[in-house]
């Protein structure tokens, strides 16, 4: 009898893989499972390797001796690090070294003080004010605060409405279409762009946290001035978001979890991996210049590539700067009494969204809270009408939170269109062929007869996964800070003659075989 070698890698975590690497009966299945955890120890080696990479080239001294870059050979190199790295990197922690000062207080506070109810809502209000007062203009705190104050009066309004049982539309509905109004308003009246992007984005979350506040009725009669203004001005969503809803906001007070190493060594993480992505946004994206077509792909889907990859690693930055301050103010995913006391905060998966299986993983990954948002209070109250006004409400929501902004607008439509499309013909695909090829990853003994590894399924994974990677890059190079057209016309002839409307081509033919194969 041959016998059985099992070898139980650490660094998996909770994952248990017994590798039969002499075994007779050893199947195709052990087989994926074999290059699955060969995938998993490369991701996880790979990370280490790019976050001690990424110290190196930041510390001054490497600088100076020219340990990393030879002066000979890497004049370029040396140059984006010297012109854009350093200065990026420094202007970074000059900046965000307050706010995190800010929410370790607030943290520390609520577990060594621990103070009331009460005190928790005013400390949350006193020090999110600060963080806004920080690092925002004048003119645009006047607008937020403003903001503020027509939120409390539509929230106190409608609780009296309430209170007296005066019939009346829903209160979400009621405080959706005003906040989303001013949104809407504002980008079009705004005279400065710039500044009132900074506002939109806090503005889009406090109305965000007012609508699913409007959704519960038992919070929202329930609800003290004193407790709003906290959730609202909470320092570990004021600046950065993202949404979180009121029992989070309320359970941070109620439940801690042990401050320990690992919550360290989280945040040093997550601050590392923002970093990075802000230099691969600001410099490494801009320093590569597509001139020549390479791999017969022309030199436009280059360009388009590049400019979609510096836009999503803009949004990662943003993510992870999330979650680095939400860990920072004591705000966890984990249960409080996790035995293993973990310390994360998802916000948003780089990886996931980068090589997609479908659209839809790039919407439930690009924004991890948002999306939650948009399924709790729009998706599944009209699901019942159907799927696909739902997805197409859902998107429309979305795009309405960021104003109608007409690149935004646009993309947002696009996507809800072909995710829809995709699942009605993968679903399909995955009953012809029997075989796990559905815009979700499928479960272990889903019942296929052709699982993940079949030769079978990964060709029509593979082909999904590379027209899901052009799909980014024609959808993200609007999205450019250089292109400055930005009217409907102007966004479909640049598609047209760049790349043939490729992405809207290969959704009329989703839509038409939708259409014959449903």
């Amino acid at each position: 009898m041959v016998k059985r070698i099992h070898f139980v890698p650490r660094f998996f975590g909770d994952r248990f893989i017994a590798l039969k690497l002499w075994s007779q009966n050893f199947s195709l299945e052990d087989c994926g499972k074999m290059f699955k955890s060969f995938l998993y120890l490369m991701k996880w080696s790979f990370e280490i390797i790019l976050l001690a990479l990424f110290w190196l080239v930041v510390f001054q001294p490497f600088m100076h001796n020219g340990y990393l870059v030879d002066p000979e050979r890497g004049g370029i190199i040396q140059q984006i690090i010297t012109v854009c790295v350093k200065p990026s990197v420094q202007d970074l922690i000059t900046r965000i070294i307050t706010i995190v000062v800010l929410n370790l207080i607030f943290n520390l506070i609520l577990r060594f003080r621990r103070p009331s109810c009460r005190e928790y809502h005013i400390m949350s209000t006193i020090i999110g004010y600060i963080v806004l007062q920080i690092n925002c203009y004048t003119r645009n705190m006047i607008l937020i605060l403003g903001f503020i104050m027509i939120i409390f009066f539509l929230v106190r309004r409608v609780k009296d409405l309430m209170v007296r049982e005066v019939g009346m539309i829903r209160p979400i509905y009621l405080v959706s279409l005003i906040l989303i109004g001013i949104l809407c308003l504002g980008e079009i009246i705004f005279p400065n762009p710039r500044n009132w992007q900074e506002c939109r984005g806090i503005m889009m979350i406090m109305a965000m946290k007012t609508m699913s506040l409007s959704n519960d009725d038992y919070y929202l009669k329930r609800i003290s001035c004193i407790e709003l203004l906290g959730y609202l001005l909470c320092p570990a969503t004021v600046l950065f978001g993202p949404w979180i809803s009121l029992e989070t906001y309320t359970l941070n007070y109620v439940n801690h979890s042990r401050l320990n190493w690992k919550w360290a060594v989280k945040m040093v993480q997550t601050f590392t991996y923002a970093m990075v992505f802000m230099v691969l946004s600001n410099c490494l994206g801009r320093a590569f210049v597509p001139t020549l077509n390479a791999m017969f792909i022309p030199c436009k889907w280059h360009e388009a590539f590049r400019n979609a990859f510096v836009f999503r690693a803009s949004n990662y930055f943003i993510g992870y700067m999330s979650e680095f301050t939400m860990i920072s103010a004591g705000f966890n995913a984990y249960k409080h009494n996790d035995p293993q006391e973990r310390w994360h905060y998802p916000i948003t998966r780089p990886f996931a969204t980068e090589v997609p299986r479908s659209m839809a993983v790039v919407v439930r990954n690009w924004n991890i809270p948002v999306h939650r948002f948009l399924k709790e209070n729009v998706y599944i109250p009209y699901l019942v009408v159907s799927r696909g006004f739902a997805i197409f409400l859902t998107f429309l929501v979305s795009s309405l939170l960021h104003g109608l902004n007409t690149r935004i607008t646009i993309i947002l439509l696009s996507l809800g269109i072909l995710s829809h499309s995709q699942q009605v013909v993968q679903d399909k695909l995955s009953k012809w062929f029997n075989c796990c090829c559905r815009i979700n990853a499928c479960r272990e003994n889903c019942g296929h007869r052709f699982g993940f590894w079949h030769p079978i399924t990964l060709f029509i994974n593979g082909i999904n996964m590379i027209l899901n990677v052009f799909h980014l890059a024609y959808l993200g190079h609007i999205m450019d800070e250089n292109f400055d057209r930005s009217t409907i016309w102007d966004i479909y002839h640049t598609w047209d003659d760049d790349f043939g409307l490729f992405t809207h081509h290969v959704i009329l033919i989703w839509f038409g075989t939708m259409m014959f194969v449903v």
